[in-house]
C-alpha cells in the first residue's frame, strides 16, 4: 500500500519509495546537527520543542520547518525576532539544500535530501591538517581505501578547493616512505619540460652545467603531484604518457632508462574527458591516469564548513563564539566564495591584520574582509551592494509573491554569476558553468534580476 503523508502547507506526499533525509547543520554559536522528522519540527527555547535552541532571542515557540521527502518549507510562528532565510526576513519559505538560516541569534545551514555522512553532522581530521565536512567525508572515505594502492588518481575541482591538500592526504594515507613533489604543470617551460621533469645530464643543453635527477626520479618511493596538468603541452603529453605506461624516465642528453617508483596523483579544474573532446588533451594519455577521479565540490556548496574553517584559520584566541556577531557569521556563510577555500583562508589573515581591534566582528568589517560587493546583511554603518538593493521584499510588487521568493532563495548565487559573466564576455552557458549552476536556473535569474533593475528605475 502506497504511503501518504499530509504536512500542513506543502502539497501531500504519495510516493516515497525513496526515501531522502534532511536537517540543519547550526554553525552559531555553538556547532550542532538537528536531523527533521517528517512533519512539523517546531524550534524554540520551549525544552518541548523539537529543535530547542536556547536563546533569549529566540521566541519559546519561534518557527516550524515542515518536511517531507519531496519538500522542506520554513513558517515563522509569530516570534517577537523573526525569521530569516538567506537574510531575508520571511514568514513562509520553501527551503532548498545550503539555504542560510537565523533563529534568533543561531545560524544553520540546511541539508536537503542528504547523505548518511551529512546527518552525523560532525566534522573529522582524516590527516593532520585537514578538515573533512558532513558533505566531504564520503570522499575521504573513498581516498582512505584508494591510498593504499598504486593506482592513478585525478582530482578535479575549481580553484582554491584544496585539490593540493588532497593530494597530500592521498601521500599521507598511502604510507609511502618517499616524499611528495608537487610540480605546476602550467609553470613548465615547453624548452625544459622534458628535462625537469625526467632530469637532465650534464651538458645537455646550454646552461646544464650539472646533471639533474628530475621530478619523477625527485618522487622516487613516493608521490608525484601534477597540478593544473591540462596545461602540459602535447608534445609534452606524449612523454609523460610513456613514463607513466612503464614507470621508467630518460634523462636528456642519456640513453640509459631509470626506473622509478612513483604514485601521480593530477589535479585538473576541467574533467579531462571534456579536454580531450576539445581536443587539448590526448586520450591514450587520459585512460592511463583516470584510475580513479575524485571532484571537490565548491565551498559554496557546503556552506556548513564555512564558519567552522573560518574560525580555525584565525587560530585558537580568535575562534571563540563571542568574538563574532550573528549577521557577521550569516553573511560569511552566505557569501558564494568563488575563490574557494583559498579565498576563505586569505579572509581570514585579512582579518588578524586589519581588525585587530575590532572584535567582536560584525556585518561592518565584512566588505573589508571579502574586499569584493557581496549580499550580505547590511548594517546601518555600511551601504547595500547593488545585488542587496535590488532584493528587498517589495519586489513582490514586479515579479510576483512566487517569483519573488524563488529569487530570494537564490539570490546569494546572482553576484558570482554576474561576476563570472563579465569574465566569460556575457557567455551564460560558460559563467553559469564556472558557479556550478544550470544554464536554466541561470537564464532565469537573470531574467527575474533584469524585471527587477527594470521596474526599480
Amino acid at each position: 500500500m502506497m504511503e501518504t503523508t499530509q504536512t500542513d502547507g506543502l502539497v501531500p506526499e504519495t510516493d516515497v519509495s525513496v526515501r531522502t533525509l534532511a536537517g540543519i547543520h547550526w554553525v552559531y554559536p555553538e556547532e550542532r546537527f538537528s536531523l527533521l522528522r517528517v512533519g512539523a519540527n517546531s524550534i524554540g527555547r520551549d525544552p518541548q520543542a523539537d529543535i530547542h535552541l536556547e536563546d533569549r532571542q529566540v521566541s519559546r515557540r519561534h518557527a516550524t520547518i515542515l518536511y517531507t521527502h519531496s519538500q522542506t518549507a520554513l513558517r515563522d510562528d509569530g516570534s517577537r525576532n523573526k525569521t530569516h532565510v538567506n537574510g531575508v526576513e520571511s514568514k513562509w519559505a520553501l527551503l532548498t539544500d545550503n539555504d542560510v538560516i537565523r533563529i534568533g541569534s543561531w545560524v544553520g545551514v540546511v541539508g536537503v535530501h542528504a547523505t548518511d555522512e551529512f546527518i552525523t553532522g560532525c566534522f573529522e581530521e582524516p590527516v593532520p591538517g585537514v578538515v573533512a565536512g558532513p558533505r566531504t567525508r564520503t570522499l575521504w572515505q573513498r581516498l582512505a581505501l584508494a591510498a593504499q594502492s598504486t593506482i592513478p588518481i585525478v582530482v578535479q575541482g575549481e580553484t582554491g578547493t584544496g585539490k593540493e591538500v588532497f593530494a597530500s592526504g592521498v601521500h599521507q594515507l598511502s604510507g609511502r616512505t618517499g616524499p611528495l613533489i608537487a610540480v605546476n604543470c602550467s609553470a613548465l617551460t615547453d624548452s625544459l619540460a622534458e628535462a625537469q621533469l625526467f632530469g637532465h645530464a650534464r651538458g645537455a643543453f646550454t646552461g646544464a652545467v650539472a646533471a639533474s635527477e628530475g621530478y619523477f626520479a625527485a618522487a622516487h618511493g613516493g608521490t608525484l603531484f601534477l597540478d593544473e596538468i591540462a596545461d602540459l603541452a602535447p608534445p609534452h603529453q606524449a612523454k609523460l604518457l610513456r613514463a607513466v605506461e612503464t614507470l621508467q624516465v630518460t634523462p636528456v642528453g642519456s640513453t640509459t632508462p631509470r626506473s622509478v617508483n612513483v604514485r601521480i596523483v593530477c589535479a585538473t579544474q576541467a574533467p579531462l574527458w571534456q579536454l580531450v573532446e576539445q581536443g587539448t588533451f590526448r586520450s591514450d594519455l587520459m585512460a592511463r591516469l583516470n584510475g580513479l577521479t575524485v571532484q571537490l565540490p565548491p565551498l559554496r556548496t557546503r556552506r556548513e564548513e564555512v564558519f567552522h574553517l573560518f574560525r580555525r584559520f584565525l587560530g585558537v584566541h580568535r575562534s571563540a563564539p563571542e568574538n563574532f556577531k550573528t549577521l557577521f557569521v550569516e553573511g560569511l556563510c552566505m557569501h558564494d566564495w568563488p575563490l574557494n577555500v583559498r579565498e576563505l583562508a586569505q579572509a581570514a589573515k585579512r582579518c588578524q591584520v586589519i581588525t585587530s581591534h575590532e572584535w567582536p566582528l560584525s556585518t561592518r568589517q565584512l566588505p573589508m574582509l571579502i574586499e569584493r560587493r557581496v549580499s550580505v546583511p547590511t548594517s546601518p554603518a555600511g551601504p547595500p551592494s547593488p545585488v542587496s538593493s535590488a532584493l528587498d521584499p517589495d519586489i513582490t510588487d514586479l515579479v510576483g509573491s512566487r517569483t519573488a521568493a524563488w529569487f530570494h532563495r537564490h539570490r546569494s548565487e546572482l553576484q558570482g554569476l554576474l561576476e563570472a559573466l563579465e569574465r566569460r564576455d556575457r557567455n551564460v552557458s560558460r559563467a553559469a558553468s564556472d558557479v556550478g549552476m544550470s544554464r536554466q536556473r541561470a537564464q532565469r535569474l537573470l531574467a527575474v534580476w533584469s524585471r527587477v533593475q527594470q521596474g526599480q528605475r
